[in-house]
């Protein structure tokens, strides 16, 4: 790892379905196509199933993790991705929330930002990255930003 990224910790329950996924699509795309011929169109919308369902579980698992580069937070899941001022967050805070977030485990830091967002994170070294964190507030107040009181604490 890298000074400042982050790979998201990973339960195991979270690995099976990522994992699982993809391999009943592309069973069930492969039962489909075996047992009549396909039409044209039905082999689009079987290649669209295959990309959401087989790709998209695995992008998320290898590409999941965050990352404190220069003044910001990147948070990456797969496709998607926040990018968060450091001197915005308000508080970091742990949670075992089930919501949807771009975290692969329910042992989960709630990031809280700007005028009342918020992330839900998994980092794995979790104490490495609160140190981080907390060394890029640090910088950010010696630079004059300001930062309230209670960002990157548990």
């Amino acid at each position: 790892m890298t000074e400042g990224r982050f790979k998201s910790k990973v339960d195991t329950w979270m690995y099976v379905a990522l994992l699982f996924a993809p391999v009943s699509t592309v069973l069930v795309v492969l039962v489909v196509v075996s047992l009549e011929p396909t039409p044209v169109p039905m082999l689009a919308i079987l290649a669209v199933i295959l990309l959401l369902g087989g790709l998209l579980p695995l992008w998320i698992l290898l590409q999941t993790h965050y990352s404190i580069v220069d003044t910001r937070l990147v948070v990456r899941c797969g496709p998607f991705r926040w990018v968060i001022a450091v001197a915005d967050i308000q508080s970091v805070t742990p949670t075992r929330s089930p919501l949807s977030s771009p975290a692969l485990s329910l042992d989960r830091l709630t990031v809280r930002y700007g005028a009342g967002r918020a992330v839900m994170i998994s980092p794995a070294d979790r104490a490495g990255f609160l140190a981080n964190l907390e060394r890029q507030r640090a910088g950010g107040r010696e630079a004059g930003g300001e930062v309230e009181e209670g960002a990157g604490e548990q």
